[in-house]
């Protein structure tokens, strides 16, 4: 019974990682996005001229 608890404790621990790492990599798609938003929207702006 100890044992299976010592395992869960490690999993907890590890789902816990996992959503740190897929907030950050939510967040690191977000940026790249509106980055390339902005840059196309700057691009188009500059060529229009």
């Amino acid at each position: 019974m100890g044992n299976f608890r010592k395992r869960y404790r490690k999993l907890r621990k590890g789902v816990r990682l996992t959503r740190k790492v897929y907030k950050g990599f939510l967040a690191l798609v977000g940026i790249a996005t509106f980055g390339l938003s902005l840059f196309l929207m700057i691009d188009d702006i500059t060529h229009t001229r």
